[in-house]
């Protein structure tokens, strides 16, 4: 991992508003960066272009933010983190940084902004955090799970999200057939103490029979709601699964734009 030295802890203040925004090739070096690029990193436009984008790494930031940050990149995702940069100087600026891949396969995109404090607080915890216990992971600039949440985030990245939609529509289908169910049975369970009552007390015979037909008409409207239940949560399941598809191609399509530089394209 390139060493970045020295440092001075000094940081330089962010201006409210500043937009820098930078592009790399697929292999991270420079070939594109505006005029905020600049002034936050305190080099020539001349030292940066064609140079791989870690000059900025600062040594505080831990080796797993970045792996994680390539790793999403080239998984075709954008990532979004809390970033501490080094200044050609040794100073040190705290950034929102947002990168995402180009559309056209040629590179990458980043865009910073100025970090919120109580983000920064947040991240330089974190960071301290992992380089004490370098088992930390992050993913997609998150601290990952551990343990069971481990796996069972690592079950749902094998699942896609219309799996899961229809995994949760089914689930909640069969858990309101059961509660109607299970409903139905104590209502059984009273019918039949009152049909053994019944054979030796004539009072409790009037009880049984509307016991019995309160019993037989829920289980009517038991077979209607499940009949009726089951398909229309697999059509608004697949309802929402379509819809969800056309939000996230749109949001694609959008995002490209932006990292293509088309800020005017109209918004959906």
């Amino acid at each position: 991992m390139r060493q970045n030295l020295p440092v001075t802890q000094k940081e330089y203040p962010l201006q409210d508003g500043a937009a820098i925004i930078s592009r790399t090739d697929q292999k991270g070096h420079i070939t594109f960066c505006n005029d905020e690029f600049i002034i936050a990193s305190g080099y020539a436009r001349s030292e940066v272009i064609g140079e791989p984008h870690n000059l900025l790494r600062h040594p505080d930031m831990p080796p797993e933010a970045y792996r994680d940050m390539w790793a999403t990149l080239e998984a075709g995702r954008p990532w979004s983190g809390i970033v501490k940069n080094r200044r050609k100087n040794g100073d040190h600026y705290w950034v929102k940084a947002t990168a995402t891949p180009l559309t056209d396969g040629s590179g990458y995109m980043s865009v910073r902004i100025k970090a919120p404090r109580e983000e920064i607080a947040a991240a330089e915890a974190l960071y301290a955090r992992m380089w004490q216990n370098p088992s930390l992971r992050l993913e997609e600039g998150q601290l990952a799970p551990s343990g069971p949440m481990a796996l069972l985030s690592r079950l749902g990245e094998r699942i896609s999200l219309s799996a899961r939609i229809r995994l949760l529509g089914a689930g909640l289908a069969f858990a309101c057939v059961g509660l109607g169910a299970s409903g139905l049975y104590s209502l059984g369970e009273a019918r039949d103490a009152l049909q053994q009552l019944a054979t030796t007390d004539p009072q409790a015979r009037e009880a049984f029979l509307q016991a019995d037909r309160r019993y037989e008409a829920k289980q009517r409207i038991l077979l209607i709601l499940a009949a009726l239940g089951l398909p229309l949560t697999v059509v608004g399941v697949g309802l929402t699964t379509r819809r969800l598809h056309q939000v996230a191609r749109t949001s694609c399509e959008l995002a490209g734009e932006i990292a293509n530089g088309n800020l005017l394209h109209p918004l959906p």
